[in-house]
């Protein structure tokens, strides 16, 4: 059976600094309740290329958090394992056949070049 790999998950956290310490803390709990005790903060910056060049970002916020993959991301990934397994083995194949069909070619050259007796 395949081990469920762990996913690292980044959303937006729309949520506000601003305000009562309680109003800032209800929310993060939410937040914590909606996606588990590991889950942290993550500072960004977004820019306004509109305004002009210079001006610094403004932060914006993500919660990341990890969970495990679904049953259809598991499949998916061991899908496309098996696909790039069978390719490798095809490529193998094809390339030991041309290198056989090169080696066939040199031996008839040099037949015909030195007499075959």
């Amino acid at each position: 059976m395949a081990k469920r790999n762990v996913k690292k998950e980044r959303e937006r956290y729309y949520g506000d600094f601003e305000g009562s310490l309680k109003s800032v803390i209800d929310s993060l709990q939410e937040e914590l309740d909606k996606y588990g005790d590991n889950a942290y903060l993550e500072q960004d910056e977004e820019y306004d290329y509109g305004c002009c060049y210079s001006c610094r970002g403004y932060p914006i916020w993500y919660i990341v958090y990890e969970r495990e993959e679904t049953e259809a991301e598991m499949q998916k990934r061991l899908d496309a394992a098996r696909k790039q397994r069978e390719r490798r083995k095809a490529n193998k194949a094809k390339e030991a056949a041309a290198k056989e069909e090169a080696e066939r070619k040199e031996l008839a050259r040099l037949a015909k070049k030195y007499g075959e007796g």
